[in-house]
């Protein structure tokens, strides 16, 4: 999702927003087995609602946040962790809550999910295009133009 914002001594501004990219149901590498034996697939996206990119944002950034997971696939409890400017913080507390999720399987059967983790992305670019990064130097890009989003959640749990 794109827009055009003037900011500042009218200088043209294009707006990504992004969030999380859509998986296929359970589709990675197979089911793990847990300590007991049984054969768990964990809760993957299935809808995303992308988050509006507040107007007044100066740089890109993100907001991780814990999700726990109904048997439903809707999201029933959210906590954000850190925000790398409180400007995210908002947006994201009114996004997370609309997501969906296949559930997590276990042997077959829809469990609940707690403390799952999550990126919301919040991309900035210029008038040319040129992504504008954070003080963090937010985003990184490594292979086929993806961020390392779980390595930057990761970081601030504690």
């Amino acid at each position: 999702m794109s827009r055009i914002y003037r900011v500042r001594a009218g200088v043209a501004i294009t707006v990504i927003s992004a969030m999380f990219s859509l998986s296929a149901a359970h589709s990675t590498d197979g089911p793990e087995i847990d300590e007991h034996g049984n054969e768990v697939f964990h809760a993957e996206l299935t809808h995303n609602i992308s988050p509006v990119m507040p107007p007044n944002a100066q740089e890109s950034g993100y907001c991780c946040v814990m999700l726990d997971i109904q048997k439903s696939g809707r999201v029933k409890n959210t906590e954000i962790i850190y925000c790398t400017s409180e400007i995210f913080r908002d947006v994201t507390e009114r996004t997370a809550p609309k997501v969906t999720y296949y559930p997590r399987l276990v042997n077959g059967v829809e469990a609940e999910s707690q403390d799952k983790l999550e990126n919301f992305s919040y991309r900035l670019n210029d008038e040319f295009g040129a992504l504008i990064k954070n003080a963090e130097g937010y985003p990184e890009f490594y292979d086929e133009d993806e961020h390392s989003s779980e390595h930057y959640c990761r970081r601030h749990i504690s």
